[in-house]
């Protein structure tokens, strides 16, 4: 074998040999935001149901209840900062117009929040009694549980994002390989086993992209759905509106069947990759 084609041999095993890391990072992201949510709940129900540490007037009994409270804004400024930066950091130019609305629009929900956050630390700094601040506790625990279905719709909306851009990379990579195949194919290697994994890999590629499509239809019409257009001005508003119990049944089903999607697609970029590394076993041999 030249030197040449070892070299260009050698290309299709670094091509396939490798494997992204932000792959393991998209399949464990779900569970990091649940984790990191569940965190920050627990802790405002810990603060709501602390009466026996804050029946006290006292100004030493106040202090943990406050720097508890304090902690609590802490974590959902950060919360809040994070689905900002990330949804400011997508690229309008592969966006849609429904998508650069939907982005629009979790922008100005996420600044509405923001504002929350910042008008009960000026509350808190203001000087509260400790039932007072159990009373606000238990009031940023009730727009908590309003306002957090919105909160993993942006979260679907990134996963999506996210999503594509997994498909796109493993494409090109497939393309890549596909290329390189040819150029063993002419150098004489026998490649039947190599091509019949290329086709595999390429339908698993291609089922993710379906999956991921199917994802962020359903996505789109969902939210087209909770967000339609009324002739009544109240509805022009950035914060959600109120629909129809009809429409809210509806919700759980659609957000469910987004997260079913994004998981099928990626279980299908993973097995693409599998199928890489045992093509990259293949050339190893072939190179012996």
């Amino acid at each position: 074998m030249s030197n040449n084609l070892k070299t260009k041999v050698m290309v299709l095993i670094m091509a396939t040999f490798w494997w992204p890391g932000f792959i393991l990072a998209a399949s464990n992201a779900p569970e990091t935001i649940k984790t990191a949510v569940s965190s920050l709940n627990d802790s405002i129900d810990r603060l709501v149901e602390a009466k026996d540490e804050i029946t006290s007037t006292a100004k030493k009994e106040d202090k943990p209840a406050i720097d508890a409270f304090y902690e609590i804004l802490k974590l959902s400024f950060v919360e809040v900062d994070d689905l900002i930066k990330r949804l400011d950091s997508l690229n309008n130019g592969n966006l849609d117009a429904d998508e650069l609305l939907i982005k629009e629009r979790f922008l100005n929900d996420l600044k509405n929040y923001q504002n929350y956050y910042r008008n009960i630390e000026n509350d808190i700094k203001g000087g509260l009694s400790p039932e007072e601040l159990r009373s606000l506790a238990q009031d940023l625990k009730d727009w908590r549980k309003d306002h957090q279905p919105k909160l993993q719709k942006i979260f679907d909306f990134l996963l999506i994002d996210q999503s594509e851009n997994l498909y796109k990379v493993a494409r090109n990579r497939w393309d890549k390989i596909s290329k390189d195949l040819g150029k063993i194919k002419k150098a004489g290697f026998p490649i039947n086993n190599l091509q019949i994994l290329s086709e595999k890999s390429k339908t698993n590629v291609d089922q993710a992209n379906h999956f991921t499509a199917i994802a962020a239809e359903e996505f789109i019409k969902t939210w087209k759905l909770e967000n339609s257009t009324s002739t009544d001005e109240n509805s022009k508003e950035i914060m959600p509106s109120v629909v129809s119990s009809s429409k809210k049944d509806e919700r759980p089903a659609n957000i469910n069947s987004v997260r079913i999607n994004l998981q099928k697609s990626l279980i299908n970029i993973k097995t693409a990759y599998q199928v890489f590394f045992e093509m990259n076993n293949i050339v190893k041999t072939l190179l012996k």
